[in-house]
């Protein structure tokens, strides 16, 4: 897999893999004879997988991500859930960005807007959009909805004037 950077725990770099872009997370490592020898990181690849993806040139290329025809980066990603280990499918860095800073997958109603320039794919140019909803509701079950969706996002209503909400009454 290549060279490994071996020290204390807390003083192994955290750095992206070459092929995946993955944190690289330490190991420990223990020898045939069952005695603790310390704390390692690999330098460049988060595995082996990776490690051969990047002996191959064709899926070394595919790896380093591309952009698409209406300019959003596109990264590829192992997919992990694949009988083939060098399977890749294609995800917009921009989700990827947005999912990283949620710690969590999407979910099918959420969408990532840029704030100004496609290219860049910092948090802080992201906006988190829903279109979970749906036309003709009865008033009573947009109220549930709104309940189902703060508690979704772990939102209380006492927060909502701390977010930028003027007022919480429609009749004032």
């Amino acid at each position: 897999m290549g060279k490994n950077i071996w020290g204390k725990l807390e003083n192994l770099p955290r750095n992206p893999c070459k092929t995946c872009g993955e944190i690289i997370e330490p190991r420990h490592h223990v020898n045939k004879a069952g005695k603790y020898k310390g704390w390692y990181v690999p330098e460049a690849y988060c595995s082996n997988k990776c490690a051969g993806i990047a002996q191959i040139p064709a899926l070394r290329a595919k790896a380093k991500g591309s952009v698409d025809k209406h300019g959003y980066k596109l990264l590829s990603r192992l997919n992990s859930n694949s009988a083939n280990g060098n399977k890749m499918y294609q995800q917009p860095a921009h989700r990827a960005a947005m999912e990283k800073a949620l710690g969590r997958p999407l979910t099918r109603y959420e969408t990532v807007h840029h704030k100004y320039d496609k290219s860049d794919n910092k948090i802080e140019s992201l906006e988190l959009w829903s279109n979970r909803h749906s036309k003709g509701q009865r008033v009573s079950d947009k109220i549930d909805f709104a309940t189902s969706l703060l508690q979704e996002y772990s939102v209380k209503p006492c927060c909502l004037l701390a977010m930028g909400f003027s007022t919480l009454n429609s009749g004032d």
